[in-house]
């Protein structure tokens, strides 16, 4: 058993036992012998507080009644000093009212009565010891998570001016970003309704009823409300390349033209990217009308793409803009009902268009 005096230099856990009787002491430091521990065993509730403030100690094992101090008294004193300390007490006493108004008086963890089983007092003891080192290691998580927070507040409180001002300045930016991406849709959606080969066309009034189906089935399906909005700008430009031709194409539907007029008419895709190509915020709604008139089948143009190698967004715009088509009678000269459009269309399944978007397209009213 070390004196109080060499406790320091010790790296080993330290159970800190009291009882007013020196034989049980010594019990006690027999029982607890096979444990890798440092034990410091006094007589004196006094000495045992003065250890409690020099040394951090596992347990604590004490008796419940003293002379010089209740062994309640001492435990509430070590749970002030040591909060993460584990608590055994052993007792003499088997009356059930000093032992309740012990544990409601002060925390503790175990009791034990004297005489003890030397197996039980080692396992208890053995028990504690992994306890109070979880409540250590715990507490000096917590402390270091305080610490850390207290240093991240400081840093936010000498960093929020210059994040708040970059923040501003972002969104401004942001902003007249978004207003010059708007500027620019409204220039060309201004060239489609103004031009006078797409007014011939009915370009403009056709492609907000394209615009309008598009956004039905948008809605339906999981796009991001960026691709959604490329899809409906597309919708309502959807013969914007018209502008470069070198022929207005009348009023012709694509039935009636010669096969020279209507490859003329789908090399249309050919000047979008270079009309769309100032603006990279675009790029998506360029890419969508660049391959609108490409084939699910391989056979389509520009680049004969297949099945999802087609852009969904152009793949989706095909499929309503030959239901608008069919409707207004551009595709076939003939003016088709609903049930009729979605009739042509789905016969020509897998082959112009994805079949998989007809079926959103038919329960559109």
């Amino acid at each position: 058993m070390m004196n109080m005096s060499e406790a320091g230099s010790a790296r080993k856990p330290i159970v800190l036992c009291i009882d007013d009787e020196p034989a049980v002491l010594r019990s006690i430091k027999r029982t607890l012998q096979p444990l890798n521990i440092t034990l410091l065993a006094t007589d004196n509730p006094d000495k045992a507080i003065e250890a409690l403030r020099r040394y951090r100690v596992s347990v604590l094992l004490t008796d419940l009644l003293m002379p010089a101090m209740p062994g309640s008294e001492l435990l509430k004193t070590a749970s002030e000093l040591q909060p993460g300390m584990y608590h055994l007490v052993l007792s003499g006493h088997t009356d059930v009212s000093t032992i309740a108004s012990t544990l409601s008086a002060s925390r503790v963890d175990h009791i034990m009565q004297k005489p003890w089983e030397s197996a039980e007092l080692l396992d208890t003891v053995r028990e504690g010891l992994e306890v109070a080192a979880i409540k250590a290691k715990n507490i000096h998580l917590r402390r270091q998570s305080q610490k850390l927070n207290r240093a991240l507040n400081q840093e936010k409180l000498v960093l929020r001016p210059g994040v708040e001002k970059r923040t501003r300045q972002l969104k401004s930016l942001l902003s007249q970003m978004r207003e010059r991406q708007q500027q620019t849709e409204s220039v060309l959606l201004n060239i489609v309704e103004q031009h006078p080969w797409l007014r011939v066309r009915e370009s403009a009034r056709i492609g907000n009823a394209t615009a309008r189906v598009l956004d039905q089935l948008t809605q339906s399906m999981t796009l991001s409300a960026d691709l959604q909005h490329a899809i409906l700008l597309a919708g309502k430009l959807c013969q914007i390349g018209l502008v470069s031709a070198a022929t207005s194409f009348d009023d012709q539907n694509l039935k009636s033209m010669s096969f020279e007029l209507r490859s003329r008419f789908y090399s249309q895709t050919d000047a979008v990217l270079e009309i769309f190509s100032p603006s990279q915020a675009l790029n998506t709604t360029a890419q969508i009308l660049h391959e609108q008139f490409e084939y699910v089948n391989g056979q389509g143009y520009p680049g004969k793409r297949a099945g999802d190698q087609i852009t969904l967004g152009a793949r989706i715009l095909a499929v309503a803009r030959d239901y608008c088509w069919l409707r207004n009678g551009f595709l076939n000269g003939v003016m088709h009902n609903h049930d009729e459009a979605i009739m042509v269309i789905y016969r020509h399944r897998d082959i112009f268009y994805d079949s998989r978007l007809i079926g959103l397209l038919e329960k559109l009213a």
